[in-house]
């Protein structure tokens, strides 16, 4: 079974190209999987999911676990490991409802005035999250030669390394032009590095953000990167161009 786990993995790296992230989650679920004296059989799959369950893991982590482990179910199948196309049936939960921040919270963000080159960064990142609604993993990402201030857009790799290319505002160019310039950035560099050049660590950020949030009175709502990207994507909120009226300017 280990062997054909490790085969698994390799081929999901090097030959569909999954992000890090995938592949650390799978390796995790498979972990949980021999932990449960997991097997190729209904009996064993059924035996596995009631496990996850005496350990104190709700529905939704369980589902992250049975969706890592059907993949590998499938690949098994496809290539001729097992002669039953097995499947585990995901678990039913609640479905809660996340809170998003509100338009006084992006202000609140926008009205930053950022002064040395820590809240620069972090103004600058925040920033291009709420206009371009992009993750948080593709920002952090991103060098400087991919930004087009001729053109107002962004050149994103996002999931599986796929590339895309993103538009931009006017005032985020204003935004970016400005950053780029007091860090004096050379081409190709990362465009939100830490201190020693390095890209920043998620948790990292993930905390800077919540402290940002924290000293802004943002409140009532998820306070995580991904928070902005469900801002940007709920259809009722603001037209993104016009987020922006009145909240840059030069400084």
């Amino acid at each position: 079974m280990k062997e054909l786990f490790t085969q698994f993995i390799k081929e999901k790296r090097f030959l569909s190209n999954l992000s890090p992230s995938t592949i650390k989650s799978y390796k995790l679920s498979f972990q949980w999987f021999e932990k449960l004296n997991g097997d190729l059989t209904k009996s064993a799959l059924a035996n596995f999911v009631i496990g996850l369950r005496e350990s104190g893991m709700n529905p939704g982590g369980c589902n992250v676990k049975i969706r890592s482990i059907n993949s590998f179910l499938t690949w098994c199948y496809e290539n001729g490991h097992n002669p039953e196309n097995l499947r585990i049936k995901k678990l039913k939960g609640e479905q809660v409802v996340i809170k998003t921040f509100s338009d006084a919270h992006i202000g609140a963000f926008l009205d930053l005035k950022p002064k040395g080159q820590y809240d620069w960064r972090i103004y600058a990142t925040v920033c291009l999250l709420i206009d371009s609604g992009c993750r948080i993993d593709e920002v952090l990402s991103m060098r400087t030669d991919c930004v087009d201030m001729e053109q107002l857009m962004i050149n994103i790799r996002g999931k599986g390394s796929k590339e895309r290319f993103v538009p931009i505002s006017l005032e985020m160019r204003k935004i970016l032009y400005l950053y780029m310039n007091r860090q004096r950035f050379k081409v190709g560099q990362l465009l939100f590095p830490t201190r020693t050049g390095l890209k920043m660590n998620y948790h990292n950020f993930l905390r800077d953000f919540k402290l940002l949030c924290k000293d802004l009175g943002v409140e009532g709502a998820r306070t995580s990167p991904h928070g902005l990207r469900h801002y940007y994507n709920e259809p009722q909120k603001l037209d993104r161009w016009l987020r922006w009226k009145k909240v840059i300017r030069l400084r």
